[in-house]
């Protein structure tokens, strides 16, 4: 699951002319992308509808795939279950 950086990401830097610290996580990572490198079929999602297609499609394939499922910042989940790193959600959805 991709949590765009939520322990240690930066958003979009401000200052384009630096590179960022090596233990930065970005927040438009593509981590489908690792997948693709070793030859397995990839998807990114950003919707409940869009993983369960995907994940159908992959179990049904019967071949490697990486799911890249991208976490909504307002999910409330984007740190597991450590309550002070998860702000209350901004609507009552189920997970």
């Amino acid at each position: 699951f991709n949590n765009g950086g939520i322990y240690n990401g930066i958003g979009v830097p401000l200052d384009k002319t630096t590179d960022p610290a090596p233990t930065t996580l970005d927040v438009h990572a593509r981590y489908d992308r690792l997948g693709d490198a070793f030859g397995a079929k990839t998807y990114y999602v950003t919707t409940p509808a869009e993983y369960e297609a995907a994940l159908a499609e992959a179990i049904a394939s019967k071949a490697p795939a990486l799911i890249d499922v991208q976490l909504a910042a307002d999910s409330g989940k984007e740190s597991g279950h450590i309550g002070y790193l998860n702000p209350a959600p901004l609507i009552d959805i189920t997970v």
